[in-house]
């Protein structure tokens, strides 16, 4: 699901009912704070693109239960932490 260079602030709940989803791109958009824990939800989940935003917190633990992510890209943030 390529969201690529839209005006999003933030990760629409809606995006952990999507279960079987393997690719999410979000790079270049206008997000803010926090990667949110529903993000969690995606167990199939392979490749995350959230480079490119404003994302300034911590990553959330969930994160740790995605089992199928390979390829988690978060350049050009200002993350204070990952874990």
């Amino acid at each position: 699901l390529n969201l690529a260079e839209n005006e999003f602030t933030n990760i629409p709940t809606q995006i952990g009912s999507l279960r079987s989803l393997t690719n999410l791109s979000m790079r270049q958009n206008d997000l803010e704070s926090t990667i949110p824990s529903h993000i969690g939800l995606l167990a199939n989940l392979e490749r995350l693109d959230l480079s490119n935003n404003q994302l300034i917190f911590t990553i959330p633990t969930q994160l740790g239960n995605m089992r199928s992510l390979k390829d988690l890209v978060l350049e050009n943030n200002s993350l204070e932490s990952l874990l």
